[in-house]
């Protein structure tokens, strides 16, 4: 399961840079700690320290931590929190809403994508406008990605001959895709609403990286930091995203 987390997260380019080495540590995480067996952890660490660049001890701590999380939220009575307490707890529903917009970023985006890989078998006369304005980089799936890149190369190439450089999961995915034509009434209209979607995305995972940096930054590098994400908000909300917190930081 790990092996295969990490293959797909590879081919679509998950650990080309900083920001999405993160990422993609987060969805692995989850995967190693469901292991048991000292061993088969030990495996994974090292694979997982191989694959994303970062050594066993920080992934040890991170897997810590977050089992020192779940104990902390499972053992904790219920009782009437001190003002500092709900502070506390006020930064962690925060957290949590920033979760779930996440969350909701990236279901948005990946159905952004197929869309619009759909759309373009179909409308290839679209591919080149398309390709103007989107890179290869705006598709996390990696079947998405490596359809995207062969229409990019040959806008008018067969399905069949397109098939023959894929593997069986893009295969798949390509013979879903191509089978379903309809819905297109509206072509233009469908693509600037993906566009936008995959913008969105963009944004909201910057925005959760300076939220990062943001407790550590100080002076000049906080207001730095609070210009380019208020920047960013305003974008969003050119888009049709929704609000994030862009307040000066404590």
């Amino acid at each position: 399961m790990l092996e295969r987390k990490i293959q797909i997260l590879q081919r679509g380019g998950w650990f080309s840079d900083l920001r999405r080495k993160r990422v993609a540590l987060d969805r692995l995480l989850p995967t190693m700690a469901a292991a048991t067996d000292p061993i088969t952890r030990g495996l994974y660490l090292a694979r997982t320290a191989e694959a994303v660049g970062v050594s066993e001890d920080v992934l040890q701590r991170e897997l810590r931590q977050g089992a020192r999380g779940e104990r902390g939220v499972a053992s904790r009575a219920p009782v009437t929190p001190e003002p500092a307490e709900r502070e506390d707890r006020t930064a962690s529903a925060t957290k949590v809403r920033k979760g779930e917009r996440r969350k909701e970023l990236g279901t948005e985006g990946l159905s952004a994508e197929r869309e619009l890989i759909r759309l373009l078998l179909h409308r290839r006369q679209f591919v080149e406008a398309v390709a103007e304005r989107v890179g290869l980089d705006s598709f996390r799936e990696s079947s998405f990605a490596s359809i995207f890149r062969c229409l990019v190369e040959s806008p008018d190439g067969a399905i069949d001959a397109m098939s023959a450089a894929f593997d069986d999961d893009t295969v798949t995915v390509l013979n879903e895709l191509t089978a379903n034509a309809g819905g297109f009434d509206l072509p233009t209209r469908i693509i600037e609403d993906c566009i936008a979607a995959l913008k969105r995305r963009d944004i909201g995972e910057e925005i959760d990286v300076i939220d990062r940096k943001l407790p550590l930054a100080d002076g000049t590098e906080k207001d730095t930091l609070l210009v380019r994400k208020r920047k960013l908000a305003t974008d969003m909300k050119a888009l049709g995203g929704g609000r994030w917190n862009v307040g000066r930081a404590r």
